[in-house]
């Protein structure tokens, strides 16, 4: 089914995006997925697409070569501009080097981007992205976005031969976690290795708690950004609080993990053994993959296990992110293409296959990612048993980003204090974030 839009300032007719091109022909091998699609007989445009990204390093990189096929397919150039945490600024007004297509990894800016008539609605049936996801990408009822790149954020990567010649198992539950770290500093060796200076890495580490702990408290605070001193909120803040703030934790101790970003946080771990454990997304691997050795015999020994759940009958924590591709009002024809395209089984082939990326296609092939625990990875993301629960931080706005600083706060407060200072350091920090949001801080994208 297509539905018409209204024109471009080019004067290009839109075309919605039907479930047959956003999908694919499920039935169909995934070789043939090339064939199928919006692309196929699209004209080529004059000048190039101007895509807008967080990304940097080897995420950038990896961007590129998607486009880089889509360029070579279908004639049409595109090129990047990278925007880091100032992505905000690609929904504004300019006068001239406007994105046409801005990848966002806050459903935030989404909204703000639709209230400023920045971004072209996309139309789309009903299975062309989960029901969860669908929701993510909406406003008033209308579509905006198609998920692109999302990230599973409950992981705990770890050094397996540590834990065995301990004769221990990886932890299920907050309780086992918190003994396999006594277990650890009593035979001298750091638990954990935290990349503190990369913020979204405590907000990811608070959210699985709070997640676990009272999923009621987190839906709520969702919606309204407050309630942050209610009882659930508190219980999360004390647990993390009382991890954090254990004896010899910590690689370095707090002021080491705050100078410390999620790439060295993993080498910490994996490569100078300061750490058996370290907190992060799907990502993580890309940076094993990346500095491991690769000779045979010298590879690093690594793995990873759930985010423990904080009572034994209790939810395991499934916090997940995402990059969602929009398309801005004044773009041409070939901008809704390209974002169609992403969303695609080829497009998401291409990254799958480097490490660092998850997808929501279906018809994505296991095989296509680099690694089989990332393959696995995708299908929890796919299918969430207890539906979807987006990165909290990423739906505050600029509360958002006075999260981040809190718990950088919070996490050198804590260390070395008792259960009762913990408290009291949670509940001022729950006062502080209740406080109304004056001025348009900048939410830092993770």
């Amino acid at each position: 089914m297509k539905r018409e839009m209204p024109c471009g300032a080019d004067g290009a007719r839109r075309v919605g995006v039907s479930r047959r091109v956003v999908l694919g022909a499920l039935a169909l091998p995934f070789g043939a997925l090339a064939c199928t699609g919006p692309i196929a007989g699209c004209s080529a445009v004059t000048g190039s697409l101007r895509v807008a990204v967080t990304w940097s390093g080897r995420e950038l990189a990896s961007f590129r070569r998607v486009l880089d096929v889509f360029s070579d397919q279908h004639g049409v150039g595109t090129e990047i501009v990278p925007m880091g945490d100032d992505i905000a600024a690609a929904l504004g007004e300019r006068p001239v080097g406007a994105p046409d297509v801005i990848m966002l990894p806050r459903p935030g800016l989404l909204r703000s981007g639709v209230a400023s008539g920045s971004l072209l609605p996309l139309e789309f049936d009903d299975d062309a992205a989960p029901e969860d996801w669908r929701a993510v990408m909406s406003v008033d009822g209308r579509r905006y976005g198609l998920p692109f790149k999302i990230a599973h954020k409950s992981c705990v990567w770890y050094r397996p031969q540590a834990l065995a010649d301990l004769g221990v198992a990886v932890p299920t539950t907050w309780a086992e976690w918190i003994t396999l770290n006594a277990t650890l500093t009593e035979e001298g060796r750091t638990p954990l290795a935290l990349g503190a200076a990369d913020g979204w890495v405590l907000t990811d580490f608070f959210e699985n708690v709070l997640l676990g702990v009272d999923s009621a408290a987190y839906r709520a605070l969702t919606k309204t950004g407050v309630g942050w001193v209610e009882d659930g909120v508190q219980e999360a803040l004390r647990r993390v609080g009382t991890m954090w703030g254990a004896p010899y934790a910590l690689a370095g101790g707090a002021v080491s993990a705050l100078a410390t970003q999620l790439d060295e946080a993993v080498l910490d771990v994996f490569a100078r053994g300061e750490a058996v454990m370290t907190t992060g997304s799907d990502f993580v691997y890309s940076v094993i993959a990346e500095h491991g050795p690769t000779a045979h015999g010298q590879r690093w020994q690594w793995d990873l296990f759930p985010f423990p759940r904080a009572e034994p009958d209790g939810p395991a924590p499934l916090v997940i992110g995402g990059d969602v591709a929009v398309v801005t009002t004044r773009a041409p024809q070939a901008a809704t293409d390209l974002v169609e395209w992403l969303a695609g089984a080829e497009a998401a082939a291409i990254w799958a296959g480097e490490g660092g990326f998850l997808s929501l296609r279906t018809d994505l092939p296991d095989n296509r990612y680099r690694h089989p625990r990332l393959a696995r990875l995708a299908g929890e993301v796919r299918d969430p048993p207890d539906g979807l629960f987006f990165d909290l931080s990423d739906q505050l706005g600029a509360r958002g980003s006075r999260l981040w600083g809190e718990l950088q706060r919070f996490l050198r407060e804590v260390e070395g204090a008792d259960a009762r200072r913990v408290a009291r350091l949670a509940w001022e920090l729950g006062e502080r974030m209740d406080r109304p949001v004056r001025g348009g801080a900048r939410t830092p994208a993770g």
